[in-house]
């Protein structure tokens, strides 16, 4: 007589618009939504852990972040077009940075 392991469930996603949808399902249906999951939200290691053992994971997430770098780069350099007309002056790179900063990494 063979013992058969007890069949684990599969993790599923704590919060936000997946909850309670195996983390599989959801990074064949949106694997942006993992990768922004897994770089964004804090706390929930475990499921990170589990996000980070699926298959084809760390692909996806190279081209997630790698698209957010592009549209990053894209709205800085939008923001310097808007503040250089606003204040008719050319900012400095550090001052750019510096509103980025504010703006988009700001804890209020």
């Amino acid at each position: 007589m063979s013992k058969k392991k007890p069949e684990q469930k599969p993790i599923v996603m704590p919060i936000g618009k997946f909850k309670g949808r195996a983390l599989s399902e959801i990074l064949d249906e949106e694997p942006s939504y993992m990768a922004w999951f897994y770089d964004t939200v804090d706390g929930f290691e475990e499921v990170k852990q589990a996000i980070a053992a699926l298959p084809d994971f760390p692909a996806k997430l190279a081209k997630y972040r790698e698209r957010k770098q592009i549209k990053d780069k894209a709205l800085e350099q939008r923001i310097e077009e808007v503040v250089s007309r606003m204040f008719a002056v050319e900012p400095s790179p550090a001052e750019v940075d510096d509103l980025c900063e504010r703006l988009f990494h700001s804890q209020n």
